[in-house]
C-alpha cells in the first residue's frame, strides 16, 4: 500500500482544486506528499529497487558507465559521503528537476505530480536511477523548448546524455519542433506508416543497419544487441495491452489538443512528443526493452499533456471524472510494476530504521 499513498493524496488535492476552481493557489497542500516521496526515495535501503545493489557496486568500483554518474559519485566520495549519501542526493536532484519542470510548464501541477508518482517514480527513480536523472534533464528540456531557449535545451539534453546515453534519441526533438508543424494530416500519415512498418517486424533490420553504420562497438548499438539477446524481456509486445493503451492515449492526445486552448508551440511540442513516443515504441516493439527504453523520453510528455486534459470541459463533474480516470490509470501501472517478479520494491526498508 505504501506506493499508492502519494497518487491518491495528489488526486484528493486535485479534487479540492476542482471544487474551488483553483489550479495553483492550493498547490501548497501537496507539501506532505513531497516530504513523503522524498523520504521513500532518499532513505531507501540498498535492498529496495531491482538495480540499487548493482549501483552500490558501480559506486565502489566504477566500471564502464556514463561520465555523469562517475562525476557525481566521485564528488560524493571526495566530500566524505557514502553510498547512502550518493543515493539520497542523486534522487533529490532527479526529483527536483521534475518538480521545477512541472511547476513551469504544467497546467495543473497536482495532476503532473500524480502521474509522476506512479511508475515514473518506481521504475526510473527507484530502480533505473541513471535514466531517472536523465528524465529530469529531459523534463527541463521541454520547458526550455517551449520558451524557445534552444541553447539551454541542448545543455539539458547534453546533461541527460552524460547520465544515460540513450537520451541521445531526444536530441532531434528541438529541430523537429522548430522546423515542422505536426498537422493533423502529417500526424495520421506518420502513425499509420509506422504501424504498418511495425507489423513487418522492421526492428531487426533497423538495428542491423545502425550496427553497420555506427559500428558494432558503439555503446548504443551494443546495448541494443544485448537487449535483443535478453531472454526475459525481448518478447514482441506489438499485440499487447500496453500497445493498445499507448495508442489509446495517443489519440486522446490528438483529439483533446484540438479542443484545448493552448499556445501553438506547446501544442506542437505535445503532439510531436506523443507521435515520436508511439513511433519508436512501435518500430522496436519486436523487442520489449528496446521499445520501452527508446520511447521513454518522448513518453514523458504525457506528464505535461494530462495536466491540460481537464481543460476540454468547463463542468466540474467532468473534470473530476477525468482526474479519477487518470488516477485509475496510474494505480493500474503501479499494480503492474509491483506484480513483476523480483521487483525488490516490497517490502520497503529504510536506512533510518535499520
Amino acid at each position: 500500500m505504501l506506493y499508492y499513498i502519494v497518487p491518491i493524496y495528489a488526486f484528493l488535492v486535485y479534487t479540492v482544486q476542482v471544487i474551488f476552481r483553483s489550479n495553483k493557489k492550493l498547490n501548497f497542500l501537496l507539501f506532505p506528499a513531497f516530504v513523503f516521496i522524498l523520504f521513500i526515495g532518499m532513505f531507501r535501503d540498498v535492498t529496495v529497487g531491482t538495480d540499487t545493489y548493482m549501483y552500490l557496486k558501480v559506486f565502489e568500483f566504477f566500471p564502464d558507465i556514463e561520465i555523469g554518474f562517475k562525476i557525481f559519485a566521485t564528488f560524493i566520495k571526495n566530500i566524505g559521503g557514502d553510498f547512502v549519501a550518493f543515493l539520497s542526493l542523486f534522487f533529490f536532484l532527479s526529483f527536483l528537476l521534475k518538480i521545477i519542470a512541472f511547476k513551469s510548464l504544467s497546467n495543473n501541477f497536482a495532476l503532473s505530480f500524480l502521474i509522476y508518482s506512479g511508475f515514473w517514480f518506481l521504475v526510473y527513480d527507484i530502480n533505473a536511477i541513471r535514466q531517472g536523472l536523465a528524465l529530469g534533464f529531459v523534463a527541463m528540456s521541454f520547458v526550455f523548448l517551449n520558451n524557445k531557449n534552444m541553447k539551454m535545451f541542448y545543455v539539458a539534453c547534453f546533461l541527460a546524455c552524460v547520465n544515460h546515453y540513450s537520451a541521445a534519441i531526444f536530441l532531434p526533438f528541438g529541430i523537429i519542433v522548430n522546423k515542422i508543424k505536426c498537422s493533423n494530416k502529417l500526424f495520421l500519415v506518420v502513425f499509420f506508416t509506422v504501424l504498418i512498418l511495425s507489423i513487418t517486424q522492421i526492428a531487426q533490420p533497423v538495428i542491423a543497419f545502425l550496427s553497420n553504420f555506427l559500428g558494432g562497438d558503439n555503446r548504443l548499438v551494443s546495448r541494443a544487441q544485448d537487449y535483443q539477446r535478453d531472454e526475459l524481456y525481448n518478447s514482441n509486445i506489438l499485440y499487447s495491452f500496453s500497445t493498445f493503451t499507448r495508442i489509446l492515449i495517443l489519440f486522446i492526445t490528438f483529439f483533446a489538443l484540438q479542443k484545448i486552448k493552448i499556445n501553438e508551440r506547446l501544442k506542437n511540442i505535445l503532439l510531436w512528443s506523443a507521435l515520436l513516443n508511439i513511433s519508436f515504441y512501435l518500430i522496436f516493439s519486436q523487442y520489449e526493452l528496446i521499445a520501452t527504453r527508446l520511447s521513454l523520453y518522448y513518453r514523458f510528455g504525457e506528464c505535461f499533456f494530462f495536466s491540460f486534459l481537464p481543460e476540454i470541459t468547463k463542468y466540474n463533474i467532468v473534470k473530476f471524472l477525468i482526474g479519477f480516470l487518470i488516477l485509475c490509470y496510474i494505480l493500474l501501472m503501479i499494480s503492474q510494476t509491483l506484480s513483476i517478479k523480483n521487483n525488490n520494491l516490497e517490502p520497503y526498508k529504510s536506512v533510518i530504521f535499520n
